[in-house]
């Protein structure tokens, strides 16, 4: 099942996404869904969360975000039972990156030429 967030408010709401009309460019040229009541997702049907980020720490599976933290709460609801897997490119990566003790790990980062997991 495929799936797509949307910003509604403070927080992400997840929404399934069948086919390529199910999802439009939003804020900042994002692929977000079309928001259908009915493809509304529970946070408990989420088993996998694909996280994008600005940078990520290879150390510690930290991750800079934009700043706003809808990711940060998102993962604090539904708590460790999600795997949370960091994308992005290879110069995304760097040792450290800051963090607070707010800020959500993942659980592996993944780049087009690495995969780096964390017990």
């Amino acid at each position: 099942r495929g799936v797509l967030f949307a910003i509604e408010g403070d927080h992400l709401e997840a929404y399934e996404v069948r086919l390529a009309g199910d999802a439009v460019r939003g804020m900042m040229r994002v692929w977000e869904p079309v928001r259908v009541p009915a493809r509304r997702l529970a946070l408990s049907q989420i088993d996998v969360v694909l996280t994008p980020g600005l940078a990520f720490g290879t150390e510690d599976g930290s991750r800079l975000g934009r700043g706003r933290g809808f990711y940060d709460r998102f993962f604090a609801e539904v708590g460790s039972s999600v795997v949370r897997i960091g994308v992005g490119w290879d110069l995304q990566l760097l040792p450290k990156v800051p963090s607070e003790p707010h800020d959500a790990v993942m659980n592996a980062l993944v780049t087009p030429t690495r995969c780096i997991d964390f017990p």
